[in-house]
């Protein structure tokens, strides 16, 4: 037996073979596992040969996350990379959504609040360096609250209503 058929046998991977690292422990010594080179190359020496009474340990990796909540398209955790920006972990929210207070997001990183000016990008099309300079560190909450000032047009125009 190989380690994917021990896997297989034991119902598969409940995560993604990036998101797993493993062992093999083996009378006394352990062996590291490549859990994504043998999921994508079953034929590689990752797919390493089992011996009698070896124990194969597989955890699950936990990357550091940003959470996002207010007005973004799609609200929740997303996994926090080293290059991850304020706008990157914006578009991967899904964007903006109407109504989004531009200049009032933050980030709250335990009792702190951090403000963030988004306005210059999604209006202007230029990247506040305070904002652009911004990184996050893992639990941080990016928050895109509702823009609460609203004004009224009637009358004689196309589309009265209000904005």
């Amino acid at each position: 037996w190989k380690f994917m058929d021990a896997v297989a046998t034991a119902g598969g991977l409940s995560q993604k073979p990036a998101r797993v690292s493993g062992r093999v422990i083996r009378s006394g010594g352990v062996i590291k596992l490549n859990v994504a080179q043998a999921v994508q190359q079953p034929q590689s020496a990752a797919n390493i040969a089992l011996k009698v009474n070896d124990l194969i340990v597989l955890d699950e990796l936990n990357p550091p996350q940003v959470n996002v909540i207010g007005k973004v398209a799609k609200p929740g955790p997303y996994d926090l990379q080293e290059e991850t920006t304020v706008l990157s972990i914006v578009t991967e929210a899904g964007g903006l959504l109407e109504g989004a207070a531009l200049r009032k997001a933050y980030i709250m990183r335990g009792a702190e609040q951090i403000p963030l000016n988004l306005y210059g990008f999604y209006v202007d099309g230029k990247i506040d360096p305070q904002t652009n300079a911004f990184r996050f560190q893992p639990g941080d909450v990016l928050m895109v609250p509702e823009n609460q000032t609203r004004f009224a047009v009637y009358g004689a125009v196309g589309n009265p209503g209000y904005y």
